[in-house]
């Protein structure tokens, strides 16, 4: 490895960034340089090699050249061409070949020849490639609301995180509790664009209604911003003022709701307290519970629906806030009827 990348690194760095302004013997002699040592790796590599060795070797040669770090990372992508070759049994030549003519012939800069090369066999980078080619970008490069679905798909949208809590006081339950964070492409103010709502729903002993719920709300909306062709876009989060938000079984208020909403201690969130503990347990019982808030700016109403469907692990933490949510019911019918004597 050492010779050839002691030749490489002895092209002039300035040749290496002007490379679109070069003659055509200067940009010859750059991809000849660099195709054979693509195939010295790959010969390497055939030879019995272990690649995760071989890059870090080829990593700490790098660490220890006057090269900048756009440059290195170059280097460590062809070298992960050259084994993309091996790894599928593509023949030496083939590498040869597939680099040169680019290279050479249409006179593209070695980023383009590389992903060229890494896309033509990589069936999954192509269609990627291809959706990438389709999205629409203003002009300070910020993706348009109506392509986040194309973008990141699907199984995006639904439940990401649920995760139950129970609290105990002098041996006996204080609080149930369930944690969750929930993506969605939202229509009706962000044009189809992310939005992620995270926050929590807990119960507690309540002197009066036995049992009360508190939904603790915060919204972001996602936005996706490409900083360059060729690079993932940044992906940035903003909070939302919320107006209003409520507690929803299968999507509709509660019937016998006897909610209240305020402000919650942290200002990125609203807080909403309910006394209908009954529709509360019997939605999430059914896997129905929900919540539909608006945001500050406007009147209509985005229902989210917390079902957990045939999600196995977020089906156990339910499991386990329902058992919990039963002893507290329990506990909580008891003191009332000690605190009524």
């Amino acid at each position: 490895m050492r010779w050839m990348l002691a030749l490489v690194l002895s092209v002039p760095l300035c040749v290496w960034g002007e490379q679109t302004t070069l003659s055509i013997e200067d940009q010859k002699q750059i991809c000849t340089t660099f195709a054979e040592f693509m195939v010295a790796v790959h010969e390497d590599l055939s030879s019995g090699t272990e690649w995760d060795r071989y890059r870090r070797e080829l990593e700490v040669e790098l660490a220890g050249s006057d090269r900048d770090e756009a440059w290195n990372q170059m280097f460590l992508n062809s070298a992960l061409v050259a084994n993309m070759y091996h790894e599928k049994g593509l023949a030496v030549e083939d590498l040869r070949i597939d680099f040169l003519h680019p290279c050479v012939t249409e006179r593209l800069v070695l980023v383009e020849v590389l992903e060229r090369m890494w896309i033509e066999h990589n069936p999954e980078a192509r269609e990627s490639e291809q959706s990438a080619r389709e999205l629409r970008w203003d002009e300070n490069g910020v993706l348009d609301p109506r392509d986040y679905r194309k973008l990141l798909g699907e199984d995006l949208e639904g439940l990401a995180v649920l995760s139950v809590y129970e609290r105990r006081s002098d041996g006996e339950i204080s609080a149930c509790g369930v944690e969750f964070a929930h993506m969605d492409y939202e229509d009706i103010y962000s044009m189809g664009a992310t939005v992620k709502t995270s926050g929590s729903v807990s119960f507690s002993e309540h002197r009066v209604a036995g049992v009360a719920a508190l939904l603790k709300l915060k919204g972001e909306d996602i936005r996706l911003t490409r900083v360059a062709d060729r690079s993932p876009p940044d992906m940035t989060a903003s909070v939302f003022d919320i107006r209003n938000v409520y507690m929803t079984k299968k999507g509709r208020p509660f019937k016998e709701s006897k909610a209240s909403t305020f402000e919650c201690e942290d200002s990125e969130y609203i807080c909403m307290v309910e006394f209908d503990f009954p529709t509360a347990a019997e939605a999430i019982f059914e896997d129905e519970l929900g919540f539909a808030y608006s945001r500050k700016d406007g009147s209509t109403d985005v229902v989210v629906e917390l079902t957990v469907g045939d999600n196995q692990e977020f089906g156990v933490e339910i499991a386990k806030l329902i058992g919990c949510m039963a002893q507290l019911a329990k506990q909580a019918s008891k003191n009332l009827e000690s605190n009524s004597d």
